[in-house]
């Protein structure tokens, strides 16, 4: 810190010189070896790379059930969910028909929730 502001002032030179000396001594470098571990670095200025955007792999699922047995899960997983959230009972129950409903989709959560909407949204 003294060398980093005696470069700035004409007071603290002979501070700085005694306290590099001292730092120099007790580090048992020698004084070169010192100044190139702990001296000041000069910097380069890098030109900053524009990051790559990253994409998580999707992975490729597919339904396992007819398109009439889903319809029947999903109706079971809305049912179940809306009695959950108007009784605050059987939770457990509405997430265990909504991550069965969902598997047997082949479809990832958002995915699910985005093509068969939410449980007690108007349908258009």
């Amino acid at each position: 810190m003294k060398y980093a502001n005696a470069k700035n002032t004409t007071e603290g030179g002979a501070l700085a010189s005694e306290a590099c000396k001292k730092a120099i001594q007790a580090s048992g470098l020698s004084s070169s070896d010192f100044w190139a571990r702990f001296g000041p670095k000069t910097t380069t200025t890098k030109p900053v790379e524009t990051p790559k955007p990253t994409t998580k792999p999707v992975e490729e699922r597919t339904q396992t059930v007819s398109n009439a047995q889903l319809e029947l899960m999903v109706k079971d997983c809305f049912t179940k969910y809306l009695a959950a959230k108007n009784t605050h009972e059987g939770g457990a129950a509405a997430a265990e028909a909504c991550n069965k409903a969902i598997a047997a989709s082949g479809l990832s959560s958002n995915a699910f929730w985005a093509k068969f909407g939410t449980p007690g949204a108007n349908s258009n």
